[in-house]
């Protein structure tokens, strides 16, 4: 276990009381910020991972996993609380399957495909469209901001497009060719 693994490991294990506070309502705020603290963490177990040489194919996977339940967790919740359109949730939902189905086809090929910057962006974004869904939970005239929060997710479903075709075309490459 990797200091970098840790903080990967404590993005999820926060994924609980975000979502139980997001779920009870009126804890927008609390909630928001545990957000912000938990999605920090993915930034920083990549820092301690390079900073420290504890760079690892375990916690590449690990992490790229946890953000998907973090982040899939989350949109569940926030779309049971109404604050998002169940099509935008699920054509991001999609966009994520097929990425994964593409890099496991290149694993299989004995192939790696790193992340790429439209798929770190489309995070990002995801992230900051949580954060406003969540903390529009505290507003008291909530529809602007949960207006801005689907906008948002869907700037992040938009902007990942270069990056699934980038995906695609690595995962058809030849056996030992070069991927990326």
């Amino acid at each position: 276990m990797t200091a970098a693994s840790a903080l990967t490991l404590l993005r999820l294990a926060l994924t609980v009381p975000i979502s139980i506070l997001a779920l009870r309502g009126g804890g927008g705020l609390a909630a928001s910020l545990l957000f912000v603290i938990a999605a920090s963490t993915d930034y920083f177990d990549g820092w301690v991972a390079r900073r420290f040489n504890q760079v690892t194919a375990f916690g590449a996977r690990l992490d790229a996993a946890v953000d998907k339940i973090f982040i899939y967790a989350l949109f569940g919740v926030l779309l049971y609380r109404g604050s998002y359109f169940a099509a935008l949730v699920g054509t991001a939902f999609a966009r994520d399957a097929f990425v994964e189905f593409m890099r496991q086809r290149a694993a299989a090929g004995l192939g790696v495909i790193p992340a790429n910057r439209w798929g770190k962006s489309k995070f990002a974004l995801q992230c900051v469209s949580v954060t406003i869904a969540l903390f529009a939970t505290t507003a008291s005239d909530f529809s602007p901001w949960f207006v801005l929060a689907n906008v948002t997710l869907a700037a992040a479903v938009l902007t990942s497009i270069p990056g699934v075709f980038t995906v695609w075309l690595a995962a058809r490459a030849p056996k030992g060719a070069a991927l990326i």
